[in-house]
């Protein structure tokens, strides 16, 4: 049976999976927390009088920072998925959407953090150069 959707619909939330070295896919969870920035470089294009008659754009790249939940099936086994990638790090990313999914380079800066009520979070800032960005398409919802 097909969902209908009546009024505003919003996305909440994010699922996924994420691998580097040491860690297999689906071996850790995705939050709901992942954030993508896009920049690129402004060039202004000037004329012979310093004047301002255009702007070019170069250098576009995508940063990230995902939020990831360690588990496994038991306690030993979880704790040793602790751990960020290495130096320059590969960190693949599957099951969120076009323009998140894929290859990114871990930039350091990565946290683990604990609390004593709460699960272990690793926080992992990447990075990947740009190009003509995915078109923003979202998952479908359950």
């Amino acid at each position: 049976m097909a969902v209908t959707y009546v009024g505003k619909v919003s996305v909440q939330g994010v699922s996924g999976t994420v691998a580097f070295t040491g860690v297999l896919v689906g071996d850790n969870m995705l939050t709901d927390s992942v954030t993508v920035t896009d920049s690129f470089t402004v060039v202004k294009l000037k004329n012979g009088e310093g004047k301002t008659k255009g702007c070019a754009a170069t250098d576009r790249k995508y940063d990230a920072t995902f939020g990831i939940i360690p588990y496994s099936t038991t306690v030993a086994l979880a704790r040793a998925l602790v751990k960020v990638p290495g130096m320059l790090g590969a960190v693949s990313i599957a099951g969120v959407g076009p323009c998140v999914i894929g290859r990114w380079t871990y930039v350091g800066g990565g946290t683990v953090a604990a609390t004593q009520t709460g699960h272990v979070k690793i926080t992992l800032p990447c990075r990947r150069a740009g190009g003509t960005p995915a078109v923003p398409t979202l998952p479908p919802q359950a």
